[in-house]
């Protein structure tokens, strides 16, 4: 895995499943500015939204995965849990900064007025699903709660665009907040951690996220001609979000997983009986809010272009990714 962002970094511990604990270069703490003011701090001069002209995006942590091990004893150990130790992953940072956002971590670990806090400081949030953990803990729900409510308020309320965005396993945090059941993901099983071809689900022009590519001929014809690495192992299904009455009200989806159909088939299927399998049991891979900027999206777009993927240099990588220009040009695009 790439280099980490954590919070209050421990530089005599070391974390299991990680190349890195820690990464200077993604401390961007000097970019955390006000809407209205500015000031100094680490010898870096803050300006007005106004004047930087850059969006200024909110990136929650999320709970380390594995024991952190002191490097010197490595028998002394201890889990994130027990202080709230949080991660970016630099694949995640590198994909928002390249389209010109100035990216600000935001802890789960903070407390509700905290949160609120720093997210009137940013113009959007970015929630990069990468950790397990995060479904399972209490203090990063609350967060994404927090989040959640303050989106909903800021675009319906106060008529402020605030966009946010959920990215792999995010959308696990968004349906059991939202839907009626959490048994609505499903087992991927032999798509899981594959390259996936997407398939759309509505005209261009019929959505917001791919509305320009109505105007953008060169990139609507690669848009689902390149293939996209998910790590997911679980899903929903285009079936399960549109027959689910909560989460209908408040996301559609857009494209799905070309030929994902037959996931819950444990036998192999010929091309003939193929055709006979309903496409709505395809699992979905974009979706949008219907009234609100929510943008979800189940696949793993900053792998495409900020993952290391040398098999030479690292053969024991699982993950082999499509890096064509086709799929790099769909993950700028989403990007930007």
């Amino acid at each position: 895995m790439n280099k980490i962002q954590m919070e209050n970094p421990k530089k005599d511990f070391t974390f299991d499943n990680h190349v890195d604990n820690y990464d200077e270069d993604l401390d961007t703490s000097n970019h955390v500015l006000h809407r209205n003011g500015t000031s100094s701090e680490n010898a870096q001069t803050h300006v007005k939204i106004s004047d930087n002209r850059r969006p200024i995006y909110g990136v929650l942590t999320e709970p380390l995965r594995g024991k952190i091990r002191n490097k010197k004893d490595l028998s002394q150990t201890f889990t994130s849990e027990e202080d709230y130790s949080g991660y970016i992953p630099k694949a995640h940072v590198q994909f928002l900064e390249q389209s010109g956002i100035v990216v600000v971590p935001i802890s789960f670990s903070l407390s509700e007025a905290e949160i609120l806090e720093e997210l009137e400081k940013v113009n959007g949030i970015y929630i990069h699903g990468d950790s397990d953990r995060s479904i399972d803990n209490v203090k990063y729900q609350h967060a994404f709660s927090v989040i959640l409510e303050h989106v909903k308020r800021s675009n319906k309320d106060s008529q402020v665009y605030y966009p946010m965005f959920l990215m792999g396993k995010a959308f696990q945090s968004f349906v059991r907040k939202i839907g009626l059941s959490n048994s609505l993901y499903r087992n991927m099983y032999k798509y899981r951690n594959q390259n996936l071809e997407v398939k759309l689900l509505k005209e261009y022009n019929d959505t917001f996220i791919l509305h320009p590519l109505q105007f953008d001929e060169s990139n609507a014809h690669s848009f689902t001609l390149g293939k996209f690495f998910s790590k997911q192992h679980t899903g929903f299904r285009a079936k399960d979000l549109r027959t689910d009455e909560a989460l209908k009200q408040w996301i559609t989806p857009i494209a799905t997983f070309k030929g994902t159909a037959d996931a819950q088939n444990q036998i192999t299927i010929n091309e003939a009986d193929k055709e006979k399998i309903d496409e709505e049991n395809e699992f979905v891979a974009i979706a949008e809010g219907l009234t609100l900027p929510i943008y979800i999206f189940t696949y793993n777009l900053e792998m495409t272009q900020f993952v290391y993927t040398d098999l030479y240099k690292n053969p024991d990588q699982e993950e082999c990714i499509d890096k064509s220009l086709l799929s790099r040009h769909h993950a700028q695009f989403i990007s930007h």
